[in-house]
């Protein structure tokens, strides 16, 4: 039991490190002006933050977990944004952070999706670059 254990937790880890190793095996592509009127609405700017974070609430679960838990190690830097996406149950979501984890000014939770809607689709952790093209990058994160 612990033999089979060991494996299925050294496939997954493998499985999310090597994702961060390649590009996103997705079709991700969302408009810069899609994006930028997203952080708008939410009262943002891109100008604001050094580093843009986008977590989906499924896909690679220990790149998600790894994720997350960088988030609840930073949430009080204001120099990063961490936007949610995809989240399934809002409350049980919740619980798994710090108290005041959402009441900063650098958190999005899109409950509404709109990231998905307008592209983004990746299962992993990713990290938004807005660049002078008409789409924004969107790179793995690496923790």
């Amino acid at each position: 039991m612990k033999n089979t254990t060991f494996i299925i937790t050294l496939l997954i880890i493998t499985a999310c490190n090597n994702s961060n190793n390649k590009e996103l095996n997705n079709n991700s592509v969302i408009l810069k002006k899609n994006f930028i009127n997203f952080l708008e609405t939410e009262k943002y700017s891109h100008k604001e933050f050094e580093k843009i974070i986008v977590i989906p609430g499924s896909g690679c679960t220990g790149c998600i977990s790894d994720a997350e838990k960088k988030f609840s190690e930073n949430y009080k830097k204001s120099e990063i944004l961490y936007i949610f996406t995809a989240i399934g149950d809002l409350k049980l979501f919740k619980l798994n952070f710090p108290k005041d984890a959402f009441n900063y000014r650098n958190t999005i939770i899109d409950s509404n999706n709109i990231m998905i809607d307008y592209g983004f689709n990746s299962t992993y952790p990713s990290e938004i670059e807005i660049n002078s093209d008409l789409e924004v990058d969107i790179k793995p994160y690496q923790n």
